[in-house]
């Protein structure tokens, strides 16, 4: 749906012209005020969706999801930071090697029958992860934006 409201919808056209030059937009007629409201209105609102489903399975606190702000952040730089879509393939890419990472088994490299690295490794995949996605490409795998000098 979010595909959808941003791609083929008037509305997106909008929201995508006052990301790229808000001036500009403002004076082709658009009204800046509704639509930034607008947007604030959807980003609270699947947030706000996003932490109850979270909190029906590990119970809500105050910290609930500070756990997460690691591989967020991790599949917004992966993805590239002017591209909703690559954020959700980064996103992809990042669960893939979180279950990964804890998933495979080590033993035979090892010499063992069964060696599996500990669940408090997750973390550490989507750290590194983040730090190779920044090494090589600093602007995330699918940005096609264009830089000014």
């Amino acid at each position: 749906l979010f595909v959808v409201l941003l791609f083929y919808t008037r509305m997106g056209r909008a929201m995508r012209a006052l990301a790229s030059n808000s001036a500009l937009a403002n004076a082709s007629g658009l009204n800046a005020a509704f639509i930034t409201s607008l947007v604030s209105f959807i980003a609270g609102a699947l947030a706000g969706l996003g932490g109850s489903v979270l909190a029906l399975s590990t119970g809500a606190h105050i910290n609930l999801g500070h756990d997460l702000l690691l591989p967020v952040f991790a599949a917004a730089i992966l993805g590239g930071l002017g591209n909703p879509l690559g954020a959700v393939v980064g996103a992809l890419l990042i669960a893939l090697t979180e279950t990964a990472v804890t998933n495979i088994n080590f033993g035979p490299l090892f010499g063992q029958e069964l060696t599996f690295l500990p669940v408090s490794y997750i973390s550490a995949a989507s750290f590194l992860i983040l730090l190779l996605a920044l090494l090589f490409r600093p602007y995330g795998l699918f940005d096609r934006e264009v830089r000014r000098v």
